[in-house]
């Protein structure tokens, strides 16, 4: 098997939760304080909160890490406003206001985003290429992608919403597989939270903090 087959991700045993497990053990393996918030419950049934499924102190930097997992050709954003029981599988307005806030205070928040996409995407994807090259997405998609441009897709879509445009209401595959860093590690994960550090980044969530009326 090649080094690049030995490296790319399966198909999760779980489903989302399968997800959230796994990252959490990556997170474990990161070094730091980790903690999990688990879901609000009320009777046993659980009720709307947006407090993002991880958080963890890493070299004197606080992240906090939602969790995301679709099968499919994209990934749902999600909306920014309007109520959490009405909205798809993506971000919720909760969680947005959550990672929100967390942000102006100075916290780094992240979207890990996991895509399974079925053969039919994937030929599809080969397509693109007029010289008959291509077939590059891989089974399974897994990236790290800062709160600050996943929001900055939504914001796009609340706003076409606003004037009656076009709504990208998704990521594409093609797409996400270029947004954020690739994660099938715990070593991966690191370096993509270490990636905070970077101006970059740091602009972006800048600007996304001074942006939050969009929401």
């Amino acid at each position: 098997m090649s080094p690049r087959k030995d490296r790319m991700a399966k198909p999760l045993v779980g489903g989302g939760k399968g997800w959230e497990r796994e990252v959490s053990a990556w997170l474990g393996a990161c070094g730091g304080w980790m903690h999990r918030h688990e879901p609000r419950m009320a009777r046993k049934i659980r009720v709307a909160g947006g407090v993002p499924d991880f958080e963890i102190i890493l070299d004197g930097c606080a992240h906090l890490v939602e969790c995301k997992h679709e099968s499919g050709p994209s990934m749902d954003l999600g909306r920014l406003v309007g109520l959490d029981r009405e909205c798809g599988a993506g971000i919720k307005p909760s969680q947005a206001r959550e990672m929100d806030a967390a942000t102006k205070a100075g916290a780094w928040c992240w979207v890990a985003a996991s895509l399974e996409m079925p053969a039919t995407t994937r030929r599809r994807g080969a397509q693109v290429r007029l010289d008959g090259t291509g077939g590059d997405l891989p089974a399974v998609i897994r990236q790290l992608v800062p709160w600050a441009l996943w929001r900055a897709r939504m914001a796009a879509a609340e706003e076409a919403r606003l004037r009656g445009g076009d709504v990208q209401a998704s990521i594409p595959a093609v797409e996400l597989v270029g947004l954020g860093w690739p994660i099938r590690t715990a070593a991966e994960l690191r370096r993509a939270l270490e990636a905070d550090r970077l101006p970059t980044h740091r602009y972006l969530s800048k600007v996304v903090a001074a942006r939050l009326p969009l929401g």
